[in-house]
């Protein structure tokens, strides 16, 4: 398991070039970005990464019609990076995680799945089109 930075010319996340190990990232990899890190857009359905952490990002995210971002764990989003997207794309969680949105407007879906998972928010989300439980047993959600 890897730890895959997006690269300081970013890009499509299916390409080499998005990441500074020109690999991209595998199941059970961890993601993050840094000041210097580009644009990212997730393009694809990904594989599940451990967590996303874009702590010092000051890019953007875009998740766009029929890109999926599959994470089993935590999801870092912070202040001064933009997210951006049409609602066609798919934020997916499906492990107990700490999910926090950096105070923005998520402009993509959500949806949070497994088998008695605990979802805890770190702040206030806020999410443009659907919220999506699909466990199968409980689903716990805390926080607003």
């Amino acid at each position: 398991m890897a730890v895959c930075t997006i690269s300081a010319s970013g890009g499509n996340w299916n390409a080499t070039t998005a990441w500074t190990l020109a690999a991209v990232p595998s199941t059970g990899d961890t993601v993050v970005a840094t000041a210097a890190s580009g644009q990212l857009t997730v393009n694809v359905s990904t594989n599940s990464v451990a967590s996303f952490i874009m702590t010092g990002y000051t890019g953007t995210l875009t998740i766009s019609t029929g890109g999926t971002l599959n994470v089993s764990g935590t999801v870092t989003l912070v202040s001064g990076m933009s997210v951006s997207g049409d609602g066609g794309g798919l934020m997916a969680c499906d492990t107990t995680a700490t999910l926090t949105s950096g105070g923005k407007t998520i402009p993509w879906k959500m949806r949070l799945a497994g088998t008695s998972q605990t979802f805890t928010l770190g702040d206030a989300w806020s999410v443009t089109y659907s919220v999506t439980f699909l466990g199968t047993t409980a689903t716990t959600l805390n926080g607003n």
